[in-house]
This record gives C-alpha cells, structure tokens and sequence, in this order.
C-alpha cells in the first residue's frame, strides 16, 4: 500500500507536470484550467503542429525532398551562408548622422543609467507567468513567487552588465529577457527623440496593418482614368536592416 501510494503521488506529479509542458508549448493564452487535457485542448496542439511542421523542402540542387534530416540540414546550412557572410560596406559620414536627429541629454543619460532593483522587478513581473522557462524548466511564476525570498538580490546581480550586454528576446530563459526587455523600454524611451512621427512601424500603439490599409486606399485610386500617371515601388527586405 505504501507502494501503491508513492507511485500515485509520482504519476500526479508527473501528470501534472506534462500538462505544464504541453500548456507552455501550445502558446495560448485564453485557455482556462478546465481546458488543460480536454479535446480542445489537445486539438489546439495538433492545429500548431501541422502549422508549424514543414514536410517538404527545395534543395539547392532543384530537387524537392521531404527528408526530416534533410530538411533540418539545409535550414541550417542557409542560416550560416546568411549570417556568417561579410560585405564591404561604406562608411557613413558624422557629417551625414549629425545632421539628422540626435539623442538629448535625458535620453543619453537613461541609456546608460545603471539598472535599479525597481527596473529589474518591473521586468520579471511583465512576463507571461508560463513564458519563458529556464533550462531546468522554471518558468517567470517561480520567479515572482520566490522573489522575497531569494531572487530579488540574484536577479540583480546577474543583470549587472546591462549597459554593455544585448541578447535577443527569442529562445531565451527568464533572466535574458529580463535583460532585454530593460534594454528595451530604455531604447523606446529613446526612439522618440530619433524617429518621425510619419512612422508606423517603430512607434507604440501602431501597427503595421496601417501601412496594408493605407496602400489599399491609395491602389483604389489607380484605376482611375484621367490621372496623372503613377508608380509604386514594393522594397523585399531579404536580410532586415543588412541587404535590400
């Protein structure tokens, strides 16, 4: 019986602990409890996985395979012609940069303030309580639960190094977003002084769907007859901010 007993409560645990695995996977953030393991539930993962999942490949040879190894090898053969080439490129003049809009003295000041347990709390706490989990699985909610206790003084240890240190927000545990997201809301605190307000992309509160609907407004007046003849220029940004 005291057998029996230990390994219910082990299968609970582990029960329990797949569901939170399969609860971070899925990505949905409208699921209630009663959700978790229902027909629903498990429908929403096989919907991500057939979304996610890539049968086939064109290889650069022009043959189409549909190799799982295959498929996974020249993904990662055409990120690192992608990423590990370098090109020349022309200097830009301080003549050209200055002559643009610059940071004021506020702005410079909070990009390279220290970072404050205040700042570092702020952070922890706006993550998702099922985003982002460590390496040994503990998502952010461990963070904010044990933050009295242990966490607060670690936290900010660890995030000592902000004013040189960039890390990017995808596929990182708590504590690189933390990092990033600090670096983050300083930048967008800083962006304003830099960036027009004819932007739509870089601005909070904006969308890039803005940009769909106004070229659909404009494409409306295309047809017309009588008109003054017109163009519009498409830009492919094939490597964001290197290659155009």
């Amino acid at each position: 019986m005291e057998q029996d007993k230990l390994l219910r409560s082990k299968l609970l645990t582990l029960k329990f602990a797949e569901k939170q695995f399969f609860s971070q996977k899925i990505k949905c953030n409208f699921l209630k409890d009663s959700d978790k393991g229902s027909k629903f539930f498990h429908a929403l993962m096989d919907h991500n996985h057939i979304r996610n999942f890539i049968p086939a490949i064109m290889t650069t040879h022009g043959r189409l395979s549909s190799s799982l190894e295959e498929v996974g090898a020249i993904f990662v053969n055409y990120l690192q012609q992608l990423l590990g080439t370098s090109k020349s490129t022309i200097p830009l003049a301080s003549a050209v940069i200055h002559s643009g809009p610059c940071l004021s003295s506020s702005s410079y000041d909070l990009l390279l303030s220290p970072d404050s347990h205040k700042d570092i709390r702020k952070a922890v706490f706006s993550i998702g309580d099922d985003k982002a989990p460590r390496p040994y699985g503990y998502s952010s909610l461990f963070f904010k639960k044990t933050w009295h206790i242990y966490w607060g003084k670690s936290l900010c240890g660890c995030t000592g190094f902000l004013c040189f240190w960039k890390a990017p927000i995808s596929c990182c545990n708590v504590i690189y977003k933390v990092i990033t997201k600090i670096l983050a809301g300083r930048l967008a605190h800083a962006l304003t002084d830099i960036i027009s307000p004819m932007q739509n992309a870089f601005w909070g509160g904006r969308l890039m769907s803005d940009n769909i609907n106004l070229v659909q407004e404009l494409l409306k007046k295309y047809g017309r007859k009588r008109s003054s003849p017109r163009n519009l220029l498409k830009v492919d940004f094939r490597k964001a901010f290197d290659s155009v």
